[in-house]
């Protein structure tokens, strides 16, 4: 099995920070050397209950996962931020400050601007203030997702004054697959511990939600709906069961980049297992909009590799790729792609074999697998013999009555001679015949759990014909354990008689014949001495 990729989607989950890093803007604070400020950037499948950062290392957060190759900048705002809390007309409060601060990095981070704040014209983070330094996410000491800022001043002079000094954070680069970015963080100093002592190394907690790309089966075509399929037990687990000639209806859910009109090529491949064909698309969406068929292209039987700088097609039998016109896709951003399609079943399918699709998504190739969901499909085998000779018999005709008193109609396989699955007849007498092969052997296949029916419609030549149907019941493992053990526990065994022949020695009929032979020659012997008797008077 393939691992399942995620296509994280950080869905700009705001941790602005203001209640708790405001307190040395204002001065007045204890001299401060320089700090450590350790970046931990997590991510959440649903967002958990608010946590405030403490500044310090926080237990809450352990055992969550962390994010890797996440890019953020600091840079040091002090000079920016005093002159309006400090100014003798309209001073800002401290947290007014940091709140335009953020509003207007988060407006140049969405690729909006120039932002005028307090008469200061802001076109990119250089004009916050200067680069403090800049990190990217990796795995250290065991944990993912960390960026350490070491030794950032924890003083700054601002007309040639030292001021306790305020930093902005920005995330600036992700993996390319990534949706959304965090919003812009605000972290003055100093900070203090629990026990009101400065804190010389700070640790942040931005969290992050994410979205997985994912792959479904959402059911068997019914009309302009799909429906859930039946299901089978296989082990201890259940998997959906299918016949041949099902038209399945499938989904692809892919978070679509927040920087994709960076990327140059975006595309998915659907690789199916033998047994299932690609049929066409449904729909395509971005969020709850229709995504205009002229913004991609699906190409039937190939997959897509790139290459340089293009896409090879390679060859991918009953699957498809679809590929996105990047431009045309940016005021996608941000949303989650769904992809909806139909599929197949094919009589290739083999019974109690897991059938499935799986697909990949590739960012400028950056490939992401997505498994598909298992189904499995049933069969059956029959040997027809001589009860008496035990010689297997060719050429008996039989005809499958289906659960819910429907009988089935059958294709038979050119290669294998096994029988399979072609839908329902409307009746008994126009549902297929199908025959005993080679070795008396009769194999159905491509059929949905049940209890079933074999109705022996034309018997060998000079054998008395069945007058009641033979039961079975097909569910997981009747047709592959043939292939595993010479003496399957699912090969059922149909016995004919031939017409005028007794049954053989040892037989519950040879003794009743014996029986009434033995009791038929005691009676005439009885008779016999009585007519001697009388004879003799």
């Amino acid at each position: 099995m393939k691992h399942k990729s995620k296509l994280f989607g950080l869905l700009a989950i705001i941790t602005m920070l203001v209640p708790l890093f405001v307190g040395g803007i204002v001065g007045g604070a204890a001299t401060q050397g320089n700090v450590d400020i350790t970046l931990h950037k997590k991510k959440y499948d649903t967002m958990p209950e608010t946590l405030k950062n403490t500044g310090e290392k926080m237990s809450q957060f352990e055992g969550i996962a962390g994010l890797n190759e996440v890019t953020f900048e600091a840079y040091n705002i002090t000079a920016l931020v005093y002159p309006w809390i400090t100014r003798a007309t309209n001073p800002l409060t401290a947290e007014e400050a940091i709140n335009k601060v953020v509003a207007a990095a988060t407006t140049i981070q969405n690729g909006g601007g120039p932002v005028t704040v307090e008469e200061k014209t802001l076109t990119d983070f250089t004009n916050f203030g200067s680069k403090a330094d800049t990190k990217t996410t990796a795995t250290v000491g065991g944990e993912d997702g960390i960026a350490k800022f070491d030794n950032l001043p924890g003083k700054t002079t601002v007309d040639g004054k030292d001021k306790d000094s305020v930093f902005l954070f920005v995330e600036t680069a992700q993996p390319k697959n990534v949706v959304g970015r965090a919003a812009p963080m605000v972290v003055s100093l100093p900070l203090l511990d629990k026990d009101g002592k400065t804190l010389t190394d700070i640790h942040i907690y931005p969290k992050n939600l994410i979205a997985d790309a994912e792959k479904g089966l959402d059911g068997i075509v019914d009309g302009e709906s799909a429906k859930d399929l039946p299901t089978i037990t296989v082990g201890d687990k259940e998997y959906k069961n299918v016949a041949v000639g099902d038209l399945l209806q499938y989904h692809i859910d892919v978070p679509i980049p927040d920087k994709i009109g960076t990327l140059t090529h975006f595309f998915v491949n659907d690789i199916p297992t033998n047994g299932f064909k690609y049929k066409e698309i449904v729909s395509v969406k971005a969020g709850a909009t229709t995504v205009d068929s002229t913004l991609y292209t699906v190409t039937v039987d190939k997959k897509g590799t790139i290459s340089g700088n293009s896409i090879t097609k390679n060859d991918n039998t009953n699957g498809f790729m679809i590929e996105f016109n990047m431009k045309e896709m940016t005021k996608y951003a941000g949303e989650t792609l769904k992809i909806t399609y139909t599929m197949t079943v094919e009589k290739e399918i083999l019974p109690d074999d897991p059938a499935t699709n799986e697909a990949t998504v590739n960012f400028d190739n950056e490939v992401h697998e997505l498994e598909g969901p298992d189904a499995y499909t049933g069969g059956y085998h029959f040997v027809k013999i001589d009860k008496n000779s035990e010689k297997t018999l060719e050429g008996v005709g039989f005809k499958v009555e289906a659960p819910g008193k429907k009988f089935v109609n059958f294709t038979q396989d050119a290669t294998s001679k096994e029988w399979v699955f072609a839908g329902f007849a409307e009746s008994k007498e126009k549902a297929t015949e199908i025959t005993s092969g080679t070795g008396g052997k009769l194999t159905i296949r491509g059929l949905l759990k049940g209890d079933y029916k074999l109705h022996e419609t034309t018997p060998k030549a000079d054998y008395v014909p069945l007058t009641a149907p033979v039961d079975f019941t097909i569910t997981h493992g009747t047709y592959k354990d043939l292939e595993e053990d010479s003496s399957p526990t699912h090969q059922k065994t149909v016995e004919n008689i031939k017409k005028g022949v007794l049954p053989s020695t040892g037989g519950a009929g040879i003794v009743a014949f014996l029986v009434v032979g033995v009791a038929l020659m005691g009676g005439a012997f009885i008779w016999y001495r009585k007519s001697k008797v009388n004879e003799e008077v």
